[in-house]
């Protein structure tokens, strides 16, 4: 959750990085539900990448 208050900061402070601020902050957000999704999808916190 920090990286994405980083952004959203940088953002309100009219950064002159505005793009590489909306990039991070995408980004970060897509992190948590990413993995959100999966977990409700599968119902467990586990699982297994071989296949």
């Amino acid at each position: 959750m920090f990286p994405i208050s980083r952004r959203i900061t940088a953002l309100v402070r009219s950064t002159s990085r505005r793009g590489r601020a909306c990039l991070g902050l995408a980004l970060g957000i897509a992190d948590l539900v990413v993995p959100a999704c999966l977990v409700t999808g599968s119902g467990t916190i586990s699982w297994n990448f071989a296949g």
